[in-house]
């Protein structure tokens, strides 16, 4: 509604071909600091009868009228409407709209008068449009703005004290902080630990089967090895004594050997220092203590000191 009634103000405008008997004249102060209170007047001057008439104040765009009030005039007869953003000859301004509804008497004055906070430096328009019955007049004035020391200005291109990247992004940009983002690296880590965790733990398993692997082997042959005695016909007790005397635990050979009794013939063939215990003495040299002390785990053989025992 409100772009459409200052339409027909601004078109009563173009179509009047006479200047008519209604002037206006502003008066403000210039130049002016920015963010500082200014009081701007508007003086109307008949001389003739009018029953009413419009004024159109265009400010710069963002601008805002703080209050305003008249002199020589009721102001219950005056009407204002806002347009916070109206094109006007080009530029992008606001525009406040008077209507005085009782006119003007031939000889007469009018004054109005309102308060607004310059926000922007620099040369500043000021346009007010009057219309009338019979004519218009149009008064254009340029305010100087200046940047203030005791008043923050947004925009001069300095953040100062109060102002930041919210209230005043010109002056106050929002850091663009780059945060290195260390997730690829995390998940590489993550990676090279469960593929060390991987490989120590086969490392291990490969080990500790090699070694049972070996163990087992190794009591595979010693078993072969007696059953190679038995049958060459000497009895278990005769290798065992045998093993014995060249140093080796006759517990294990007996928790090993305990099944082979029944493969005893009594057919004594060869001596007992033949191949048969050259080749369990060397198997048996084979195996580290450790794996020694695992079999007897294995077996369930509690390793006994003969010699402390004698």
């Amino acid at each position: 509604m409100r772009r459409y009634v200052i339409l027909a103000v601004l078109l009563l405008v173009s179509l009047s071909l006479a200047l008519g008997d209604v002037s206006v004249d502003r008066q403000m102060p210039s130049p002016i600091e920015v963010g500082h209170d200014v009081n701007i007047s508007l003086k109307f001057t008949s001389s003739t009868n009018i029953d009413a008439f419009d004024v159109v104040e265009f400010i710069p765009h963002g601008w805002a009228i703080s209050n305003w009030t008249v002199y020589g005039y009721n102001k219950n007869s005056v009407v204002l409407e806002v347009m916070k953003t109206y094109t006007y000859k080009g530029k992008i301004r606001t525009a406040y709209h008077w209507s005085f509804r009782d006119g003007l008497s031939a000889g007469s004055e009018a004054m109005l008068v309102y308060t607004l906070k310059p926000k922007d430096v620099g040369s500043q328009e000021f346009v007010t449009v009057l219309t009338y019955p019979g004519g218009f007049n149009a008064n254009t004035t340029i305010m100087s703005v200046l940047p203030s020391k005791g008043v923050i200005f947004c925009g001069n291109g300095v953040c100062e004290l109060g102002e930041t990247s919210n209230n005043c992004p010109q002056d106050c940009p929002k850091l663009q902080i780059k945060v290195f983002d260390i997730t690829p690296i995390l998940t590489i880590l993550s990676i090279l630990g469960v593929a060390a965790v991987v490989i120590a733990l086969i490392y291990y398993l490969s080990k500790h089967f090699k070694r049972h692997i070996r163990r087992t082997n190794a009591v595979e042959d010693i078993r072969a090895f007696l059953k190679l005695g038995l049958a060459r016909g000497y009895t278990l007790r005769e290798m065992i004594n045998a093993l014995h005397g060249e140093g080796i635990d006759t517990k294990f050979i007996q928790e090993i050997s305990k099944d082979l009794k029944k493969l005893e013939s009594g057919n004594k063939k060869v001596p007992p220092e033949a191949k048969v215990i050259k080749e369990i003495k060397r198997v048996i040299n084979n195996l580290s203590a450790e794996d020694i002390d695992s079999l007897y785990k294995e077996l369930g053989i509690k390793k006994i000191d003969e010699e402390n025992m004698k």
